[in-house]
């Protein structure tokens, strides 16, 4: 049974760095605070850091991720969205089988419920 994806955003923070996050069904468009997210994070490295955990479950294209962030710097930022979306998939990964959940681990706590 696959867990149904909200439109409430969700919020990630690492460091002093908070993001609001919804992942909608789409096509892969991404933004951060309404812009592309190469415009805003101007780093690809921090691009793919952001956005790593669609990658890993090989959902980069299934998803459009529409994220609010502020405080920290954009390193911090960046991390704070890459976690709320792989506390996204985790969530999706639980629902599935437990070989998705050993190869997909991308965080190193389990969220509480």
């Amino acid at each position: 049974m696959a867990t149904e994806i909200s439109n409430k955003p969700l919020t990630g923070r690492r460091k002093q760095a908070v993001a609001r996050v919804q992942l909608l069904p789409g096509n892969g468009q991404h933004l951060v605070n309404d812009r592309t997210p190469l415009e805003y994070l101007t780093r690809e490295t921090l691009v793919q850091t952001a956005f790593h955990a669609l990658v890993v479950v090989s959902a980069e294209g299934k998803f459009n991720v529409v994220a609010k962030v502020h405080g920290g710097g954009l390193t911090g930022q960046a991390g704070a969205i890459r976690l709320r979306n792989s506390r996204t998939d985790q969530r999706r990964a639980d629902s599935q089988d437990a070989e998705g959940r050993a190869d997909h681990q991308l965080c190193s706590w389990r969220h509480r419920r």
